[in-house]
């Protein structure tokens, strides 16, 4: 998580190896991370996913209305671009 302690705290996705998964550790993670003194009192946390685990961040009040705001990239890899 990265944050200035204040106005936004940004969860850059949470990655659990695939042997570990469904036993509760990206759960833990995301309660350690929101638990956090550092982010008591930040006005916005938001988070980067991808769209089959939008359900599990829900559990924590996440959602993927977020108004106008887009993610941007800039990557010299073409295909994290959508080019071919």
């Amino acid at each position: 998580m990265l944050t200035d302690a204040t106005y936004l705290a940004i969860i850059l996705d949470v990655i659990v190896a695939p042997a570990v998964r469904g036993t509760g550790v990206g759960a833990m993670i995301i309660d350690a991370a929101l638990g956090h003194p550092r982010v008591a009192d930040v006005k916005s946390i938001e988070l980067v996913c991808q769209p089959d685990l939008i359900a599990f961040y829900r559990r924590w009040g996440f959602t993927d209305q977020v108004g106008q705001s887009r993610l941007m990239r800039r990557s010299a890899d073409p295909s994290l671009i959508g080019e071919s």
